[in-house]
Parts: C-alpha cells; sequence; structure tokens
C-alpha cells in the first residue's frame, strides 16, 4: 500500500474515533439541555422518530427509540468526522485554530442538515417553524461537536508526527 493511502487510511480512522468522541460530547451538552427546558424533544430523536414512521408506517417509541436514536447520532457524528479529518483536519499549516476550524465545520453541518435536507425530508421543521430555541441549541451543539473534534484530530495529527503544537493558539 501506497504511504499516501496508509496516511488517508490512518485519517480516517482518527476522524472516525473523534467523530464519535465528539458526538458523546455533544450529546451530554443536548441532555443537560433537554434537563434545564431548553428542547422538548432532542432533535437527533426527532429525526429517529419520523425516519422509522416514514420508512416502516410504524411508531417507535421509549427505550427502542432511544436505542436507535443513539446509534444513528453517534454513526452520523462518526461519518463527518471522518469527513473533517480526510478533508480538513490534514493541514499542519493553517491559520485558524484547530477549535474554530472544528467549530465552523459544525455550523455548516448543523446548516446542511438543519436548513437543508433535514426539513426538505420532512424529517424536521424548518428552522424558523421550529420551536423557539431547538435551532440554536443545536447550533450550539455542533460547534461544541466540530469544536471537539477539531481538537482531538489535531492533537492526533500532532503526535502522530512526533512534534509539538504547529499552530497558533485559539
Amino acid at each position: 500500500m501506497s504511504p499516501a493511502m496508509e496516511r488517508f487510511q490512518r485519517r480516517l480512522v482518527i476522524g472516525s474515533i473523534a467523530g464519535a468522541l465528539s458526538t458523546l460530547v455533544m450529546s451530554a451538552f443536548m441532555a443537560a439541555a433537554g434537563r434545564l427546558g431548553w428542547l422538548t424533544e432532542q432533535a437527533p430523536e426527532t429525526v429517529t422518530r419520523r425516519s422509522v414512521k416514514l420508512a416502516t408506517g410504524n411508531r417507535i417509541r421509549g427505550l427502542r427509540l432511544h436505542a436507535l436514536t443513539g446509534v444513528l447520532h453517534i454513526g452520523f457524528g462518526t461519518a463527518c468526522g471522518a469527513i473533517y479529518a480526510t478533508a480538513l483536519g490534514t493541514s499542519r499549516t493553517t491559520p485558524v485554530a484547530p477549535g474554530r476550524m472544528g467549530a465552523l465545520f459544525g455550523s455548516v453541518v448543523w446548516f446542511v442538515s438543519y436548513a437543508g435536507f433535514l426539513p426538505g425530508l420532512g424529517l424536521m421543521p424548518a428552522v424558523g417553524d421550529d420551536e423557539r430555541q431547538r435551532p440554536l441549541v443545536m447550533l450550539l451543539a455542533h460547534w461544541i461537536y466540530g469544536g471537539t473534534l477539531g481538537l482531538i484530530v489535531a492533537a492526533t495529527n500532532d503526535s502522530a508526527h512526533g512534534q509539538g503544537r504547529s499552530r497558533p493558539p485559539p
């Protein structure tokens, strides 16, 4: 296997792991937001519930809904982490701090999802038609996801190259 392919595969694995971990951090924030009353239903649960209804005609509730939501949310976060690490998280010379670059990526994921394909498929209301606080809470959650992702990928890149910090501090 070529060195370029080995580097790509390594970034893919690192991004996948970082994406899964970042999704867990994001989910902790979302759970806290729910406990504070900022959300009536978590957006990933809404998407899962509506997806199952659309695909099968059946309703899903309770533990089955929570379990499937967790699997799908971590799966989506893992895939986005792999995309980030292979496409954006490889430059060691960017003038943008990794946490900020990741938060920008999180903003793009939020926009493409919540202002794009999710309302387009009828899985979420349009941003302007959603619960008053949910769009902002979800944007903050995606900043947390992306910032965490950017920091993990950058730290892994630095340690993999046996070098210290090569980017400006945040």
